[in-house]
């Protein structure tokens, strides 16, 4: 029994996760964006103000340095990101946001925290704090015994 509750509980989080996807995929395409062109603008807003080399991006959004690539030339041609010179490595750029980003996350931002709350409305603030710690144990479990 406790091992088919383990394999339902990962179901259930597995399901979950698809649906969250589905739901930001169409809440970021009603705003023109994608889910990972708004994970950038909030690193770079909150991570790395100053901006970051695309190798630190990389690693702020655990996604690989290939794809970054990709995700930032897509967003340099929307404009919602700029590159300068990085300050400790003259071979590399530094991404921040444009202003068309910033302006860009002014509007979403709140509308996807709303979006958010309305989720989350059934869970006290007890809830989610307990759900975190759940969700950071099985990240650990995950660290130690990959799937």
């Amino acid at each position: 029994p406790r091992a088919r509750d383990c394999y339902q509980t990962l179901l259930d989080l597995v399901k979950t996760s698809t649906l969250l996807k589905k739901a930001g995929d169409r809440f970021f395409k009603g705003h023109g964006l994608t889910q990972s062109q708004f994970n950038v603008l909030m690193v770079l807003k909150y991570d790395a103000p100053a901006g970051c080399t695309q190798s630190d991006l990389s690693r702020l959004m655990l996604v690989n340095r290939a794809d970054i690539s990709g995700l930032v030339r897509r967003m340099l041609k929307q404009a919602l990101v700029a590159r300068a010179d990085a300050p400790r490595d003259e071979r590399a750029w530094a991404i921040r946001l444009s202003r068309l980003g910033t302006a860009t996350l002014e509007k979403v931002e709140p509308l996807y925290y709303a979006k958010v709350r309305a989720v989350m409305a059934a869970h006290t603030d007890r809830d989610n704090r307990m759900f975190s710690e759940l969700l950071k144990r099985t990240q650990e479990g995950l660290h130690k015994h990959a799937l």
